[in-house]
C-alpha cells in the first residue's frame, strides 16, 4: 500500500525539560538521579517518531519551564511545571497541512483565537474536568488521553472518538461506549517520556492513511518501538 505524506501541523507551547532519570524513584525518600539532561517536549517530543512519511509543523503558545521525574523500572513520569511565558496567537498556515493536532489543550492560553479549517485532534495533561472544552471537543476528529483519567469523560456523551491509552493497550470511546480497544504488553526498563506524544502522531498518521481500527490495534506496539529507537 502507498502510504501518503502527512502533513501535520503541532500547536502547543514550547517545553523546556530537565528531565531526571533514576532507576526506580522512590516517594518520601531521598532519590539521586542517574543522569539529567535537558531538551524540548511537548510538541517536540513529536520528532522522535521519525518517520519519512509525516512532515511536522510547529506553531509554539508561549513557553514553559517542567522538571521531569523519570522512573525507568517502573516507566514512568511525573512532571512539574516551573515557569510560564505567553505570547500572541501564532499564525496558522493551515491550507498547507493535512491536520491540526492541538497539544494539551488544558495548558493552552490563545485556544479560542485559533481559526481551523482542518481536521483536528487535542489531548491534555492534567486533571481537570473535559465539561469545560465541550464545544471544542464536538468539533475534533479525534480526542486523545490517559486511560487513567477516564472518569473525567462520564458526563461527556459525544460521537467523536475518545482515544484512551496507557502502557498496557488503549481503547476507543464513542458515544460513552469501547467500541474498541487493543491490548499491550508494556517494556520493561523502558523511558517513556514523551511517549504519549509519540502515541498521538503514530495513531494520527495511520487512522489518516488507513483506518481507525487499524490506528487502535497497531499504535501501542508502534509507539514502542519508536521509543526503544530513540535509545539506540
Amino acid at each position: 500500500m502507498n502510504l501518503r505524506n502527512f502533513k501535520l501541523g503541532l500547536f502547543g507551547r514550547r517545553y523546556i525539560d530537565t528531565i531526571y532519570y533514576f532507576d526506580e524513584f522512590r516517594l518520601s525518600e531521598t532519590n539521586v538521579p542517574r543522569e539529567v539532561k535537558k531538551s524540548l517536549g511537548g510538541i517536540y517530543n513529536f520528532k522522535k517518531i521519525r518517520d519519512k512519511g509525516i512532515s511536522l509543523s510547529f506553531f509554539e503558545d508561549g513557553e514553559v519551564s517542567a522538571d521531569i521525574f523519570s522512573d525507568i523500572k517502573n516507566s514512568c513520569r511525573t512532571s512539574v511545571l516551573t515557569k510560564l511565558k505567553n505570547n500572541d496567537t501564532p499564525e496558522l498556515p493551515t491550507n498547507r497541512l493535512d491536520w491540526l493536532h492541538i497539544s494539551y489543550l488544558d495548558d493552552i492560553s490563545n485556544i479560542n483565537k485559533i481559526n481551523i479549517d482542518v481536521p483536528i485532534s487535542v489531548d491534555f495533561c492534567k486533571d481537570i474536568e473535559r465539561v469545560r472544552y465541550l464545544g471544542l471537543l464536538k468539533k475534533c476528529s479525534i480526542i486523545f488521553d490517559s486511560r487513567e483519567r477516564k472518569h473525567l469523560y462520564d458526563n461527556i456523551d459525544i460521537s467523536t472518538p475518545v482515544i484512551l491509552h496507557d502502557p498496557n493497550g488503549c481503547e476507543c470511546v464513542i458515544n460513552k461506549k469501547v467500541v474498541m480497544s487493543q491490548d499491550h504488553e508494556p517494556l520493561p526498563n523502558l523511558n517513556v517520556n514523551g511517549a504519549g506524544d509519540v502515541f498521538c502522531g503514530i495513531f494520527l498518521s495511520k487512522y489518516y492513511n488507513t483506518s481507525i481500527e487499524e490506528a487502535v490495534k497497531t499504535t501501542c506496539t508502534e509507539t514502542t518501538k519508536a521509543l526503544v529507537n530513540n535509545e539506540i
